[in-house]
């Protein structure tokens, strides 16, 4: 890999500060100019792209979901310009990204055969990924990290990202990459609401989920609860610790709590 890609996270790093890395959530995949001429891209683009001494243009190809992009920009946008500049190559995407700051950036795009001008607002990124996970019948279900997202789909729910073999989770068909959006019927847009929900669940009884998957394909489980073997706790990341927290069934007066 050229150096190139590592200097905006090198650079900080050398002067102990944090990297700070603004992305325009949007995935480009490079076409030549006669399949962008196919797709309606007028001759003054073309001279104006063949004038910087390329033979190429960028596509959208993928949009992070629920970004500022995604509202506003379409997979097969053929990009043409930001903030009036033509620009072909991945390196001067995000040099004019990083650039910019939070400031928003002027997109000019090829959409339908016909330009249009797009606001699309950056996202500053970081590398902390996941914070909390709550384990409740033998699943980890967690808020949707950025992987999943980059796919383009993010549905309205809690993600499932790891499920035990011989859980409950296991044995009645709860699955990896699902959604859980509701529990007995009740809505579960986000962990705080999913917890409140399941933590009082008592052992052996019969729960209903309704799960949404990648394809959008909605199912609906049973699952019996196995507290004994499968408890609901959360595991929370606190500075450079992650504190396990037992919610139900509550622990022993001997017992502790919390562990690191």
């Amino acid at each position: 890999m050229p150096v190139y890609l590592f200097e905006d996270i090198l650079e900080p790093l050398k002067k102990d500060e944090e990297p700070k890395l603004r992305s325009m959530e949007t995935e480009f995949w490079p076409v030549n100019l006669s399949e962008a001429r196919n797709m309606g891209l007028a001759d003054e683009w073309i001279d104006k792209v063949i004038q910087k001494g390329k033979r190429q243009v960028l596509v959208i190809r993928r949009l992070v979901a629920k970004s500022d992009a995604s509202a506003k920009l379409k997979t097969g946008d053929v990009l043409l310009a930001v903030n009036g500049q033509v620009l072909t190559t991945f390196k001067e995407i995000e040099a004019i990204t990083q650039s910019e700051g939070d400031k928003s950036l002027e997109l000019t795009v090829l959409r339908k055969q016909n330009i249009v001008n797009v606001s699309v607002s950056t996202v500053l990124l970081n590398g902390l990924g996941t914070d909390r996970i709550v384990f409740w019948a033998g699943a980890h279900f967690q808020n949707t990290h950025r992987a999943v997202a980059q796919l383009g789909i993010v549905s309205e729910g809690v993600y499932c990202s790891r499920w035990h073999y011989g859980s409950p989770a296991h044995k009645y068909g709860l699955r990896a990459t699902w959604w859980l959006l509701e529990v007995n019927g009740i809505p579960t847009p986000d962990l705080d609401t999913f917890l409140s929900t399941v933590k009082d669940f008592p052992d052996n009884t019969f729960v209903r989920a309704k799960l949404v998957g990648l394809q959008d394909k909605v199912g609906v489980i049973t699952i019996k609860m196995d507290l004994t073997y499968y408890p609901t706790y959360t595991l929370t990341r606190e500075g450079r610790s992650w504190i396990y927290r037992r919610i139900y069934p509550a622990v022993k007066s001997s017992e502790s709590n919390e562990a690191k």
